[in-house]
């Protein structure tokens, strides 16, 4: 049996740019070691497999990688929110719908909205509950293991720390966007440090510089499970970031509203609109948002 999909291009409003993510829109007759197999042949960051539920407003969605499958993916729910908008599946006629999509993780709620130029703004949200740790590697250590200069670890307003939500991360704050860029995952300094120990696999480094004058913080990850000249999708982060910035004394209790970016102008640009509602000492509130574009549209064969 054939499955159509979608190559959706995310937080971007041109093709060829942001982050590419396939969509299977009516996924239902396909089991997880099938989803696995179309996600390794498609061999893009994430594929997303929806199906229908029981109620109209909810989506089953399951993500999956080349390797394995996702418990929570925040290009996903941008992916599949605007291919359900772009077709009969959900109902537009107010211009806008607020969605459930149900993923490994629960159920991550999902605005569509219709602007007036008539193109869609996804944004999906979450409330992040996480949990942070201050014992990582020193500036030297971390320093190695990112292939830069001690001085190119910010020692301003942001700290190192290891913040966890669905998935630990390891938040290293960089003094430029050029230590951004030119930052490489060292696997053997990562090995001989107290990092293996720890439960972050990926390390998000960011800066408050960045190529685009309109954003406030530029991000990149990197892990010993990232290519080096990988420039993964940030979307999934956002939650564990926003918990992050919440963690800083500076950041008081209310809401802030922030653009982060990831790539270059050269190279594949994606650009997040978010917004964090920092209640301190409760569960945070992290909005993020953006457009995002079909460039193509193809069928597969069921492994």
């Amino acid at each position: 049996m054939n499955y159509f999909y979608y190559i959706v291009d995310v937080f971007t409003r041109s093709a060829f740019d942001g982050a590419p993510l396939a969509v299977f829109p009516e996924a239902a007759g396909l089991n997880a070691a099938q989803m696995q197999k179309i996600a390794e042949e498609l061999n893009l960051s994430e594929s997303v497999f929806i199906s229908a539920s029981d109620n109209s407003d909810e989506f089953k969605l399951k993500i999956f990688s080349p390797v394995e499958e996702k418990m929570f993916g925040g290009h996903a729910a941008i992916a599949a929110g605007f291919v359900l908008g772009n077709s009969e599946h959900v109902d537009l006629s107010t211009g806008s719908v607020e969605i459930s999509l149900l993923q490994k993780c629960g159920p991550v709620n999902t605005v569509i909205t219709r602007e007036e130029d008539g193109s869609l703004f996804i944004q999906f949200s979450r409330s992040a509950e996480a949990v942070s740790d201050r014992f990582v590697p020193s500036n030297q250590q971390l320093a190695e293991m990112l292939g830069l200069e001690e001085s190119d670890i910010s020692k301003s307003r942001y700290n190192t720390l290891l913040v966890a939500c669905e998935q630990p991360y390891l938040i290293v704050p960089l003094s430029s966007f050029d230590a951004v860029r030119k930052a490489e995952f060292n696997f053997k300094s990562w090995s001989t440090s107290v990092a293996p120990v720890s439960p972050a696999s990926e390390i998000l480094v960011f800066s408050t510089k960045s190529d685009l004058v309109e954003s406030n913080f530029h991000a990149r990850l990197l892990g010993p499970q990232i290519s080096l000249d990988e420039d993964p999708a940030i979307g999934s982060s956002m939650p564990v970031f926003a918990a992050y910035l919440s963690e800083h004394d500076h950041v008081k209790q209310g809401t802030y509203a922030y653009t982060i970016d990831r790539g270059t102008i050269n190279t594949r640009k994606s650009i997040l609109s978010v917004e964090l509602i920092n209640q301190k000492d409760k569960e945070n509130i992290v909005r993020v948002g953006g457009p995002a574009i079909i460039v193509s549209k193809g069928s597969i064969v069921s492994p």
